[in-house]
């Protein structure tokens, strides 16, 4: 008998068993799509810094923090200090600083996302320029580079070139080039202009190496890349490095504060895990975490899709050994069988992969949405290695999925066949294994999923210590000043407004952290708020103790603070050591009274602890960039309102992501609410193909019971008994995998609710994710077992 792969014979059988076939491709083809668009999101990730010719030379600094254990890319133009001197390798070195700034142009104001560098930053990347000279570009700390996008939002067909605008409507700065703009495999956001770092005083003087010993330092305000000479390294030189850092700067050489420099090469910063500081919003970086979820997801629904087609070969074994003891009597040979199934499920596979393209191209956008990331036709179509790893997939699944079948299909004797003794030898072991399997993952899917819902909405609802329902807060650098007393002024007016206050920050931003050496040396960290003197009545604070609630300026601790210093509620008033350091370090060295104590209160992304340490300094003599405004009524006609009062004042556009407190609370859980939506996905798809291998697994286990059954009837049992017999024998298969899945979710989410001190349990939701299970399981396979049970018990015992 010929050896060769019988498609017609696969086809006749696929046509008799359209059930088999629509079920194998649909889990095959949803499976692939997932893997597909997985991969090329891990393509388009693992492309991210592709686009500088030197990036083998181009090191970020970044800094490790031993008290904390992390690594944070940012670091401090102080480290650069004479970098290039003291180590030949290095080429180059550029800070570069990201903030929101408003740019005025003919009396507009236009807000803009620019970089503040060193003057070498054209040097170190190669980003060209439509107009201009790189030789000049930013050399000049009076000149300014725009990108060719915000030249035609500004100037639209007008040369920009030798035009001015001004930063703040304060500096003016000379429009010397344009560049392009920077591309999808750039490491860096998208800057609109790029200007010298000698002007960042504006936004914080903190970040500038110039006024580190004035004001000592913002640890973690810039990011400070250094490029090498052709063929250096700066692998293995963190020590060197920290040294050099710490004679700059001796804050480094504490006991109280380790840290190490570690230079990261520019091309696996994307991919890495450290701290990127989101705030400057200067470089990307990737979710690590949800991208290992996804491929373990994806995995997981292609392991249930293998299985799957597993099963319901199997459970058609007994049609497929009639045609393969057939060819067995005409003289082909086990191995000739099991090579031409094999080969069957690769078809299989490849008609699955073909359907799966088309399905991934079709998810393409909804999957750029969920990962909030632009997702790439050419990169799924025109990527040599991406193309390579999905035919790769292709062929191993079609070859796992169909070497068990061929097995068994192939394995009995050609005797037993007409004989038919081979369904009743036919056990299934390994199948019931298979079942057990995905209904153990389904239950810690689910658990998994229901877990993380639960608590992102813990979370989310846990009382911070202060009030923010129905607060807007609006900050733009344009409020600092004249001007935004008057806007403060006018906002007050407005018929929706109930009540207002002035800051530098708000309760839920955290304030700004300042790290210092106290008077005996020791590490001091606080939280420091400042606001006018209605901050703490707005947000709705209640005091422990308050002496004078008109006194301004004046300071307040919470109970966290005077904890670390020793000290408890009920001292009245502070020690001389918190006195003396509150002075000289946050308050410009002007004399402030201490005016009482609040109970402890959350920041937004505070998840580990319960409280702050931090410091509220009241003045109402302070300029003030943020304003917090309570409305009534519709809140989103009321910020209408506000950013038309806004652009008739400054002239200009007020743009707020989130305006209302409630708006960011929700946006700080996006990351957490967008993985928990994509696990509950995942488990309802997984569920779903379990669903249909609990299907083909009845099919096989009732044929194997229908000459069981027909007896019974014969004698005299009923159709509900027979039915809930059948029922019982699958829902032991629930219950076996309900036991083996407690002690996984115990360890897995139960770890993994350990990073929260406010927590929700999982045990309600392991016993949700048993029963949910356990029904779908026996819904699964209730329709089969319902016509057998129903069935003539004569017909059966005819076939026999």
């Amino acid at each position: 008998m010929s050896s060769h792969f019988n498609l017609r014979s696969f086809l006749t059988f696929l046509s008799r068993n359209k059930g088999y076939a629509a079920v194998n491709i649909f889990g095959m083809s949803l499976s692939l799509a997932f893997i597909i668009l997985i991969a090329t999101f891990l393509t388009q990730s693992y492309s991210i810094g592709d686009d500088q010719k030197n990036r083998d030379r181009i090191y970020l600094l970044a800094t490790k923090v031993f008290e904390k254990n992390k690594v944070y890319l940012p670091g401090h133009q102080i480290y650069l200090k004479g970098l290039v001197k003291d180590f030949p390798e290095i080429e180059a070195v550029c800070a570069v600083n990201g903030q929101k700034n408003t740019f005025f142009h003919n009396g507009n104001g236009t807000e803009a996302k620019a970089f503040f560098v060193d003057t070498s930053f054209f040097s170190i990347f190669d980003y060209p320029l439509e107009e201009g000279s790189l030789s000049s570009c930013i050399h000049n700390p009076d000149e300014i580079a725009i990108s060719g996008t915000f030249a035609n939002k500004i100037f639209g067909t007008e040369n920009p070139i030798g035009q001015t605008i001004s930063l703040e409507n304060r500096i003016p700065l000379r429009i010397s080039a344009v560049f392009r703009d920077f591309g999808k495999t750039s490491l860096f956001f998208q800057p609109d202009v790029i200007i010298s770092f000698s002007h960042n005083d504006i936004n914080n003087v903190a970040d500038m190496a110039i006024y580190a010993k004035e004001y000592g330092v913002n640890l973690f305000g810039s990011f400070l890349f250094v490029m090498t000479k052709p063929g250096a390294k700066l692998e293995g030189k963190e020590e060197a490095l920290t040294k050099h850092i710490n004679s700059v700067y001796s804050y480094y050489d504490s006991e109280d504060f380790k840290t190490m420099t570690v230079p990261v090469r520019y091309d696996k910063i994307y991919m890495s895990d450290y701290d990127l500081n989101e705030i400057l919003d200067v470089v990307r970086g990737s979710d690590n975490l949800l991208i290992s979820m996804l491929v373990k997801v994806c995995l997981v629904i292609l392991l249930f899709a293998m299985l799957n087609y597993v099963n319901l070969t199997v459970a058609l074994s007994v049609s497929r050994s009639k045609e393969m003891a057939t060819r067995r009597l005409f003289g082909a040979g086990r191995k000739e069988i099991m090579r031409n199934l094999i080969m069957e499920s690769l078809t299989m596979s490849a008609v699955a992969g073909v359907l799966a393209v088309i399905v991934a191209a079709a998810l393409l956008p909804l999957a750029g949405l969920v990962l909030s990331t632009a997702m790439n036709a050419g990169t799924m179509f025109g990527h040599p290695l991406l193309l390579g790893f999905i035919l790769a997939v292709i062929l191993v699944e079609g070859i796992l999925a169909g070497i068990i079948p061929a097995i068994i299909i192939s394995r009995p004797n050609p005797i037993d066949v007409v004989r038919g003794t081979f369904r009743r030898q036919s056990k299934m072991v390994l199948s019931k294994i298979f079942i057990v399997v995905q209904l153990f993952i389904c239950i810690v899917f689910m658990t998994k999923a229901f877990t993380q819902v639960a608590q992102i909405r813990h979370l989310m609802n846990l009382p911070l210590g202060y009030e923010t329902d129905h607060i807007m807060t609006l900050t733009a650098s344009t409020l600092y000043g004249p001007d935004g007393k008057r806007f403060c002024e006018e906002v007050k007016k407005l018929p929706f407004v109930t009540d207002v206050t002035r800051s530098s920050d708000t309760p839920l931003d955290g304030g700004n952290n300042v790290t210092f050496k106290g008077p005996g040396n020791e590490v001091q960290s606080f939280q420091i708020f400042h606001g006018d003197r209605n901050y703490l009545k707005f947000f709705g604070f209640k005091m422990i103790h308050e002496f004078n609630p008109d006194l301004s300026p004046a300071y307040y601790v919470s109970e966290s603070t005077l904890a670390k210093m020793g000290m408890t509620t009920e001292d009245m008033r502070p020690s001389e050591k918190l006195d003396t350091m509150h002075v000289r370090y946050f308050f410009d060295n002007r004399k402030t009274t201490y005016n009482g104590c609040m109970p402890d209160f959350r920041k937004l992304d505070a998840d580990i602890s319960d409280g702050i340490c931090a410091m509220v300094y009241i003045d109402d003599a302070r300029n003030y960039s943020t304003l917090s405004v309570k409305v009534t009524g519709d809140e989103a006609y009321a910020y209408r309102e506000v950013c038309n009062l806004y652009r008739e004042i400054f002239h200009q556009d007020l743009n707020m992501e989130h305006p209302y407190m409630h708006d960011e609370i929700r946006a700080n859980y996006s990351r957490q609410i967008r993985m928990s939506r994509l696990m509950s996905a995942f488990a309802f798809v997984a569920m779903m193909i379990a669903f249909l291998g609990l299907m083909s697994m009845s099919t096989y286990f009732m044929q194997q019971k229908r000459r069981e059954m027909a007896v019974r009837k014969v004698f005299g049992s009923k159709s509900a008994q027979i039915n809930l017999r059948l029922l019982k024998t699958f829902a032991v298969y629930g219950l076996v995998a309900f036991v083996i899945a407690v002690p996984v979710v115990w360890r897995m989410v139960g770890s993994w609710l350990m990073n929260y001190q406010h927590r929700v349990s999982f045990w309600p939701y392991l016993l949700l994710a048993g029963v949910l299970t356990m029904a779908i399981s026996l819904m699964a396979v209730y329709v089969q077992s319902h016509v057998i049970a129903n069935e003539n018990p004569i017909d059966n015992l005819k076939q026999e």
